[in-house]
């Protein structure tokens, strides 16, 4: 008992003295070296996020080491450190910035799915590294660019049980993909923009699109009640609603260091719940 205390004082205070990946806010300076409170306008807190050049690593902001660079200080911020250098995986290029590293494209040889760039995007899915050992997609996708594929959408061909339609939101009916009819209303066919993709589902014709900085939206809500951010904008949480179900339309920065916090959050909680 006595150490459970003695643990969640501790994260109190870490808490409130604001470090790196907690809420902050203008009256709760962060205090992990490099760091800062990152606060958007539409948000009454923030969170403490390294400063420019510095990554985060167990739980301080160290150098960021870019492809090329030496590692024995500082975090490679792509590749791995092998023999003392930030490395790209075998058989993956440097691109130019140095930042990123880049894989096997469509129709290129493959070893396995991880030779395969594309893998990890959020939009579109759905890349393998096919029996005949090159970067092909999924079955039921179709190539989005040269390195990603996406599913189909409303009006293009399709053959059932193969072919992937728009998820949750069409299905392939005589041949053909189309929007479902749900509560005896026809769903339509709109387009969305997220982290430099162009792709689309099918919502309800009273929803709302194009919501602005600041203003609430909905997570995956495809019916009357959804409502998508513009394309610049990520349905997200300002750091004072986590834990509720208030989004907000910001934008992709806050997202990711929204991101960051939760996984945060989940530590700590996963912590508390194995000692007691």
């Amino acid at each position: 008992m006595i150490k459970t205390v003695s643990v969640l004082l501790s994260l109190f205070v870490s808490s409130y003295a604001a470090t790196l990946g907690t809420v902050c806010d203008s009256s709760n300076t962060c205090t992990t070296t490099n760091t800062y409170c990152y606060q958007q306008s539409a948000c009454t807190k923030g969170v403490c996020v390294c400063n420019g050049g510095y990554v985060a690593s167990g739980g301080i902001c160290v150098q960021e080491r870019l492809i090329g660079d030496s590692c024995t200080t500082g975090v490679c911020i792509a590749g791995s450190c092998t023999g003392g250098t930030c490395q790209c995986q075998s058989g993956w290029t440097t691109a130019g910035d140095r930042r990123r590293c880049i894989g096997k494209t469509l129709g290129q040889s493959c070893t396995t799915v991880a030779d395969c760039q594309g893998t990890y995007e959020a939009y579109p899915t759905g890349i393998r590294c096919g029996t005949d050992s090159t970067c092909q997609c999924q079955v039921g996708y179709k190539a989005y660019d040269s390195y990603s594929c996406i599913w189909y959408g409303d009006g293009e061909s399709c053959q059932a049980g193969t072919t992937v339609c728009a998820p949750g939101t069409a299905e392939c009916s005589s041949n053909v993909c189309s929007c479902l009819t749900l509560t005896n209303t026809k769903y339509v066919w709109q387009m969305f923009t997220r982290n430099g993709y162009t792709f689309g589902y099918c919502v309800h014709p009273s929803a709302t699109e194009n919501v602005g900085y600041g203003e609430t939206c909905t997570k995956s809500d495809f019916s009357a009640n959804g409502r998508f951010c513009a394309s610049n904008l990520v349905c997200s949480q300002c750091p004072e609603n986590y834990g509720t179900s208030i989004y907000e339309c910001l934008n992709g920065v806050e997202a990711m260091k929204a991101s960051f916090l939760l996984l945060s959050i989940v530590a700590i909680l996963s912590i508390i719940k194995i000692m007691n």
